[in-house]
């Protein structure tokens, strides 16, 4: 299994219903034989609803409150055997982003519940999406979870820990709220075990509004934003929102530049960097809200370079590396979201322009890129901010060199897609994609993609990689329009509908 990302078209596979939910059985707001409802403080509780189900008539909903306190729902104890540790929800949420949300606890055998992936467990795909904040008494503040608008329902699918295999297992859904703004809720439905990644290919969906190159992109409450670049030889401030389905016009970038970076922290998204109309490269940072539509310039950063790269981790945004006015960098710049401030962190072992970075288990990882003297490059380096140190020994180098590439963040680690590979830092053009697998440390070929592009970017929405623009085998500064998407748009692991 390529990393849990093969997902898509195919149905689940046939298996006995070891861990069915039954939620259609039952009239609202009864739930099932089996599953329990509690609540703490001024927590909602847990019941059956007919007022959306990802299958009629029913679903487990809890309402996002505007009060301090949890929401949890237990289901029934099952043994998970060989065929049964990977499972599969439907998830549809709708909380104050950062403020409320949920999250999955485990129980295995006699132990206490724990989350899920500190348990060892891992999200095949619809993962937690953002960290609760610690203000404002939330019970859940400071863990990673499900918050913010899903836009529906979503699939989520899960590997079980290794240590569930033979035991009596049971999950918990919590919902945590704090003192302050409520919302709709959060929607459980299809619950299923036993399930098989299917086989799926990239196939193209709606077109990029305009030829697109060297523009920055971020993932964020269900929607992929990206931000200005480069269309037909020039730079533009353009700046559009993806639902999955259609692409919409949003606030232009307050500047034109090529070559920036953005990062979501879960409420906001930052926008680093870039080169301006002259070819200068800039230290500017931009804050962008989806809720207001609007920008907010940040603190400056030191060193200003494009082709850079940035990761979120710890409530910190690492930017490293890039390329300034002298040529390639190695400078490591660390930026503080809660104060607001800059500092500097250890420089990259060597200079690097091109390449990528993303956040995996705490750690910043930078795999590839084009060095000082044009040299491309497969070493992939960690970062431990923490120790503010950087280790080589530890992570597996790519297999052949890789600049310029869309970088995917994944449950599990990364996807790179096309850039160019194995080749000198102007030539090789590629449809090729590479997935790095966490917890084997390794990297695995993953299904070429419809076009070779290179200096694009893209990114996980809804569950699904997804690649916007770039520069094709024509070569110049044009762009293209094409979208590709690893699964196709709308399609579905659940095929089946779950249901008993």
């Amino acid at each position: 299994m390529l990393f849990g990302l093969l997902l898509a078209t195919a149905s689940l596979s046939a298996v006995a219903q070891q861990c069915p939910e039954n939620f259609d059985a039952v009239s609202p707001p009864l739930l099932p034989a089996g599953w329990t409802s509690a609540l703490a403080d001024g927590g909602s509780g847990w019941t059956t609803t007919n007022a959306s189900a990802d299958t009629a008539p029913n679903a487990a909903f809890a309402a996002n409150v505007a009060a301090f306190g949890l929401s949890e729902l237990t289901g029934p104890t099952f043994t998970p055997t060989a065929g049964t540790m990977i499972m599969a929800f439907r998830n549809n949420y709708a909380t104050e982003a950062s403020y409320d949300g949920g999250v999955l606890e485990i129980r295995i055998g006699a132990g206490a519940f724990t989350d899920f992936v500190t348990a060892g467990g891992s999200f095949i795909t619809g993962g937690y999406n953002s960290t609760i904040s610690t203000s404002f008494n939330n019970p859940l503040g400071g863990r990673q979870a499900w918050s913010g608008n899903s836009n529906g329902f979503i699939d989520t699918a899960l590997q079980l820990p290794p240590a569930a295999l033979g035991q009596p297992t049971t999950l918990k859904w919590r919902l945590g709220t704090d003192t302050s703004v409520g919302s709709t809720g959060w929607y459980i439905d299809s619950i299923r075990c036993g399930y098989t990644p299917p086989v799926a290919d990239w196939v193209a969906v709606a077109d990029y509004p305009i030829p697109i190159l060297d523009q920055a992109t971020a993932v964020q409450n269900g929607a992929l934003y990206s931000f200005t670049g480069v269309t037909a030889g020039v730079l533009t401030p353009n700046t559009y929102k993806f639902d999955g389905t259609a692409w919409t016009a949003i606030a232009p970038h307050p500047a034109m530049v090529e070559g920036p970076v953005a990062v979501s922290d879960g409420t906001y998204i930052y926008i680093l960097g870039g080169t301006d109309n002259n070819g200068n490269p800039v230290n500017t940072m931009y804050r962008y809200s989806p809720a207001t539509n609007s920008y907010q310039a940040m603190a400056p950063f030191t060193t200003a370079v494009w082709a850079t790269a940035a990761a979120v981790v710890n409530g910190k945004i690492v930017k490293v590396a890039g390329y300034n006015s002298g040529g390639a960098t190695a400078a490591t710049e660390i930026y503080n979201i809660a104060l607001g401030t800059w500092s500097a962190g250890a420089d990259l072992p060597f200079a690097l322009g091109f390449h990528s970075a993303f956040a995996h288990n705490g750690f910043v990882y930078v795999v590839g890129g084009v060095d000082a003297a044009s040299n491309t490059s497969t070493k992939t380096w960690r970062y431990d901010p923490v120790l503010n140190v950087w280790d080589d020994a530890v992570v597996t180098d790519l297999p052949v060199s890789r600049w310029g590439a869309a970088t995917i963040e994944t449950p599990t680690g990364v996807l790179l897609a096309g850039g160019y590979v194995g080749g000198t830092s102007s030539s090789n053009l590629s449809a090729t994609a590479i997935a790095w697998d966490g917890p084997t440390n390794t990297w695995q070929t993953f299904p070429a993609m419809l076009a070779a592009r290179a200096r694009m970017t893209g990114g996980m929405l809804q569950g699904t990689p997804t690649v916007i623009g770039g520069r094709d085998s024509a070569g110049g500064f044009n762009g293209t329009q094409l979208v590709q998407v690893y699964g196709g748009s709308g399609d579905t692991i659940f095929a089946d509908g779950f249901e008993n």
